[in-house]
């Protein structure tokens, strides 16, 4: 007799972490697995997708609206000379058509046909500016806009405008740093190696200043979620917001680089010494409209130790954070110099 075995099955169920939302890319290789989940009509993605509109031009709007008024006063004009002539003959109609054909000049046909042409030598003009170079026409209805501005709108997030965000400014209470003394920074990081960190040479005390930066960099390059590719052996990052990845540059600039990162570990390349740093990811807090923050533990290799790193808004760290007196007035301060703020 044959003998049949049965293959012991197992079932997971999906969550947050499983979903990949619209637009999504997927910046590591290989190959996944996935369902397209059917949402209905009453997404956002869905309600916002309107059938396009046709563009018109507030000039185009004007010349229609005065081209109307020009109809009906030939009209009113002609019917009026007809009735000052009197009705003594039975082809009056007659008479108020031509009437009409001899006022069509009133009307400004060609008009249009200018206001066509004019709106191509715009569309050349602007593509051929050589102070605004690679700009490209996408309409050619609405360019004598461009001269009407009605509403100016200040996008200060960079939703709009996907600006190529920057660290500008760091502070820890006692001292801060920008671009200028990024060497400083540069230097505490130098100290920082995964021999030294594993031998206790490194300074363990939160009151040292250089021990503060490194703990500082070391968060700011672990508490995110970008994801490092390498695309013709040249090092991009990939993540949801522009914030984050500007973050992960800052610490690569200093020194520390997001080698390598999977659901379950993260990798650090320390370029001073050549070493990986190397940290188990235990648990992620995404980030959501609720909290306004996003944390992260992690096993630290090197040091033998367990972290719980967090970054979000100053409105909700505020109240999580030891309290202390610099906080408020720094975050003021950054935020009158246009600054957007993040309490790590």
């Amino acid at each position: 007799m044959g003998k049949i075995s049965y293959k012991e099955s197992s079932s997971n169920a999906l969550s947050i972490d499983n979903t990949l939302w619209a637009n999504t890319v997927i910046a590591s290789s290989g190959f996944c697995i996935g369902c397209v989940v059917y949402t209905g009509t009453d997404t956002r993605q869905a309600m916002n997708t309107t059938t396009a509109t046709v563009k018109t031009g507030l000039l185009e709007l004007e010349i229609n609206s005065i081209s109307k008024i020009l109809c009906v006063s030939v009209f009113i004009l002609s019917v009026a000379l007809v009735v000052f002539a009197g009705f003594h003959n039975s082809d009056w109609y007659v008479d108020i058509m031509r009437y009409l054909i001899l006022f069509s000049t009133i009307i400004p046909v060609s008009l249009r046909v200018n206001l066509d042409l004019a709106k191509s030598v715009y569309a050349h003009q602007i593509q051929h500016d050589d102070t605004i170079p690679e700009t490209i026409v996408r309409t050619s209805t609405i360019p004598e806009d461009l001269g009407r501005i009605e509403y100016l709108l200040s996008d200060k997030t960079g939703t709009l405008t996907q600006n190529d965000m920057q660290l500008k400014k760091i502070h820890l209470g006692t001292v801060s740093y920008t671009h200028e003394t990024d060497d400083i920074v540069t230097g505490y990081v130098n100290t920082l190696s995964g021999k030294a960190a594993a031998t206790g040479n490194v300074s363990t005390s939160r009151r040292d200043i250089g021990t503060r930066v490194r703990d500082m960099i070391v968060t700011l390059a672990i508490c995110h979620n970008v994801t490092p590719t390498f695309e013709d052996d040249e090092l991009t990052y990939q993540a949801a917001s522009p914030d984050e990845i500007a973050i992960v540059k800052y610490t690569e600039s200093v020194g520390l680089s997001l080698f390598k990162r999977d659901r379950h570990s993260i990798s650090l390349l320390h370029e001073n010494s050549g070493m990986n740093l190397q940290y188990d990811i235990l648990q992620v807090f995404p980030f959501n409209s609720d909290t306004k923050r996003m944390g992260i533990i992690v096993y630290d290799k090197q040091r033998d130790e367990y972290w719980f790193l967090q970054k979000g808004a100053d409105t909700v760290m505020a109240k999580i954070v030891e309290s202390n007196d610099w906080l408020d007035e720094e975050t003021a301060n950054m935020a009158r110099e246009g600054l957007r703020t993040l309490v790590i």
